[in-house]
């Protein structure tokens, strides 16, 4: 069951919140899975990150997804990254998200 959370009145919030994804591929050989599945995860987050700030209406989110030391890994793994990052930019919480802002800096 998940747990209830307060949400912060609107003066409360930042205007923009960043976060760096890092160690899924660590989060995924802690478990015993693929480097692949640690990223799925990690976009999973993403995703539920992005409905979350949305409903909290924060103005800017930032993701640091990936970094010039990524490209140092297999093609494979580049691409599977690459593809979850597509997908989740153009995911219907990140499209809502987009959305919500745009509308919201039309109000300004």
């Amino acid at each position: 069951m998940g747990t209830a959370v307060n949400k912060p009145g609107r003066s409360e919030l930042p205007r923009h919140i960043a976060i760096i994804m890092d160690g899924n591929g660590r989060w995924a050989k802690k478990r015993g899975l693929i480097r692949s599945a640690g990223h799925a995860a990690g976009a999973e987050t993403f995703r539920r990150i992005t409905y979350y700030l949305s409903d909290l209406g924060v103005e800017y989110f930032t993701v640091y997804a990936f970094s010039t030391e990524n490209w140092k890994r297999s093609e494979k793994e580049v691409g599977a990254i690459m593809a979850l990052l597509k997908k989740g930019y153009s995911s219907k919480g990140a499209r809502r998200y987009i959305k919500a802002q745009s509308r919201a800096e039309s109000a300004h």
